[in-house]
């Protein structure tokens, strides 16, 4: 197990202003290590040590395992929270501010800068596409695996490290094409807009996103939607632009005043060569503010929400709350409540940042909803998205 340049290693990636970092790279031999920090100092000492580590990196056979320290020393592999296992190339730990990534080889490998211009300005189905996989496969390129088709969450939270709590939680959706993240949906971040764009410019997987589309800037208030468009462009602006985005959509708002964001998006485009959003297409104006639909896609054993079917979605209000429950004729019903009201059950609320979906965390036996797919306790929806809100009943959320 060792790499061609000796043993696996621990990188640091990130650590806050402050910390002290004696070495940037430590190697796994022997039996592990224990990641300690004392005050601000971070330190690697070897296993079995007598110290309460945060977290320990330990051999299992030719493998190595990471695990989490105490339970209130919040540690995250590949950003799921506590999480613990056999670490993979690499993957990527955080201990407390730490960042930290799991090497076997220089990571992700070879790479040929001038073929991907050449390849990403050919379009997406380009037959040189295949040519270019095959070479870095060749040569143990990681990239080359990702181009054979969509990485897995933890994988995308891997290569998306510094927003991989954000992709685990459902606040942050890549799309990829080829290898590279093409498109990026982001309805919330724990880092917020000026760290998220930061991120956005100087992130490897990143450098080639063409479209942006930031979800939730809806707002009762007059002329709301246009001030925080303006903090998400100065953020853009800030953090040096981005190369390839050509598009940055802020979804569907109550009202739009396109004039007023006119020369906050000038200036973003200053850093940005390719952005060809105008003032208009930044955001879209809803039809009837706050008005959304349930429209039935698919259904599978029997499952049944009354007033769906094929021909008729289920209306949804702006500023109301309803939760969903099953009846006894196995059916499941929408029923109004009031939004401060707690209850047992999936709820879909509609407030100042759009519709958002809710479920009791760490219930035994409680129904989670789906969101594209995947289970989630709780997320924003956007124009488009396939949700599953009652048990086999898949609808499409589509706002007016």
């Amino acid at each position: 197990m060792t790499t061609r340049g000796g043993p696996p290693f621990l990188e640091v990636l990130q650590a806050a202003a402050g910390r002290e970092v004696a070495v940037r790279r430590v190697a796994l031999e022997d039996a592990g290590l224990a990641i300690v920090i004392d005050g601000q100092h971070l330190a690697f000492r070897p296993l079995p040590v007598d110290v309460n580590a945060w977290a320990t990196v330990s051999r299992e056979g030719e493998r190595f395992r990471f695990e989490p320290g105490r339970p209130s020393w919040v540690a995250h592999w590949n950003g799921r929270r506590g999480a613990q296992g056999h670490l993979a190339p690499g993957d990527v730990v955080k201990v407390n501010d730490v960042v930290l990534r799991y090497v076997e080889d220089e990571w992700p490998g070879p790479r040929d800068e001038a073929q991907e211009a050449l390849l990403l300005g050919a379009g997406p189905d380009a037959a040189g596409w295949g040519v270019y996989r095959d070479w870095l496969l060749e040569r143990g390129g990681v990239l080359g695996e990702r181009m054979e088709g969509p990485p897995s969450v933890d994988e995308t939270a891997r290569w998306l490290w510094p927003l991989a709590v954000d992709v685990q939680d459902g606040l942050i959706d890549a799309r990829w094409e080829n290898g590279f993240v093409r498109e990026l949906v982001v309805r919330g971040s724990s880092l917020g807009h000026n760290h998220l764009f930061e991120v956005l410019a100087s992130c490897e997987a990143l450098r080639r996103v063409r479209r942006v589309e930031v979800v939730g800037l809806q707002s009762p208030q007059v002329h709301e939607a246009e001030a925080q468009a303006k903090v998400v462009l100065g953020a853009l602006r800030r953090a040096g632009g981005h190369p390839s985005l050509e598009h940055l959509d802020l979804g569907v708002v109550a009202s739009w005043d396109a004039g007023a964001v006119k020369r906050a998006l000038d200036e973003a485009k200053a850093v940005c060569p390719r952005l060809t959003t105008t003032p208009v297409s930044l955001a879209r104006l809803a039809k009837h503010s706050g008005r959304a639909r349930l429209e039935w896609v698919s259904a599978r054993d029997e499952a049944r929400l009354s007033g769906v079917t094929e021909a008729s979605p289920m209306v949804l209000e702006g500023g109301t709350s309803v939760v969903f429950r099953r009846a006894s004729d196995g059916a499941w019903r929408a029923l109004g409540v009031a939004p401060p009201v707690r209850e047992d059950a999936v709820r879909l609320s509609h407030g100042v940042s759009g519709w958002m979906v809710s479920s009791p965390l760490l219930r035994a036996g409680l129904y989670q909803p789906r969101l594209n797919g995947r289970s989630l306790p709780q997320f924003r929806l956007r124009d488009g998205d396939e949700v599953e809100l009652v048990p086999g009943l898949v609808t499409r959320f589509v706002q007016e």
